[in-house]
């Protein structure tokens, strides 16, 4: 989660008696509010650094499949395709 953001929910019956209907109508009748507050700067760009990554990876990947054809992302290991291409399997 980034940031500190909670919704407060306004229902007109003590807690002991709001059951989850109570919920779902006031969610329907817009009867919440977004109260909170933002991430530092450093947690938000930690996350965006960490997608980036991911994609870059993901993308060269796709990339490598591509270019070679007996290479699968998720059909065999690295060591299987080295070893068939040595004539070793």
């Amino acid at each position: 989660m980034i940031g500190r953001a909670y919704t407060e929910i306004e229902i007109d019956k003590p807690r002991e008696q709001i059951t989850s209907e109570d919920i779902v109508e006031a969610l329907d009748n817009g009867d919440v509010e977004m109260e909170g507050r933002r991430a530092p700067i450093t947690r938000a760009a930690y996350h965006y650094v960490k997608a980036s990554i991911r994609k870059t990876m993901y993308y060269s990947s796709r990339f490598l499949e591509r270019v070679n054809n007996q290479l699968k992302r998720y059909n065999r290991p690295l060591r299987e395709i080295k070893d068939a291409d040595l004539g070793l399997s």
